[in-house]
């Protein structure tokens, strides 16, 4: 069924974000510490208070069933049918939303080096996040589909295992407590 004018409207509005950056003319330069925050440590009271009680309910998730957990979190999700239509039309080898946001990224920003994306220079990447499965298999997808070459996937670990489909062999598992 064709999507209506409002239907496309409202999808734009929810997905259609997107800033470019330029790189300044003496390049990209953090800023010194004294320069970034220069005023006194300072609090909003209100957004303390939001922050404890989104704290307080988030703890009480720790118990949960995960399948229930999912199952929920798919049903409330605005983005779930994107996901859905990804994973049907287009089968990725870990069809999930964090996929689909580092596939978009990867195609409508220039994320890899112009040599690799040439085959000039091998592709190295390193994903320094808590679940980095699905960007890792949505980067080799990219690949394969624009022909980068010399790719060569050397997983070592994760941070944490927050994603249910991270076995816990390939995870960094301090601090986290299985379910019983």
């Amino acid at each position: 069924m064709p999507a209506t004018a409002n239907a496309l409207t409202k999808v734009e509005a929810l997905f259609g974000k997107r800033f470019d950056f330029e790189r300044p003319p003496d390049g990209w330069r953090l800023p010194d510490g004294a320069e970034l925050f220069p005023d006194q440590e300072w609090q909003v009271t209100e957004l303390q208070t939001m922050k404890r009680e989104l704290n307080a309910v988030k703890s009480l998730l720790s118990d949960k069933d995960i399948v229930a957990w999912h199952e929920h979190t798919c049903a409330t999700n605005r983005a779930g049918l994107v996901v859905a239509s990804v994973k049907r039309q287009i089968r990725p080898e870990m069809g999930t939303q964090a996929w689909c946001k580092f596939y978009e990224l990867l195609s409508l920003c220039s994320v890899l080096p112009p040599a690799c994306e040439s085959g000039a220079a091998p592709l190295r990447s390193l994903h320094l996040c808590e679940a980095p499965g699905a960007f890792v298999t949505a980067l080799n997808h990219y690949c394969v589909l624009n022909g980068v070459q010399e790719v060569s996937l050397n997983h070592h670990c994760v941070l944490n295992r927050v994603q249910e489909v991270s076995p816990n062999h390939y995870c960094v598992l301090d601090g986290v407590q299985e379910p019983n």
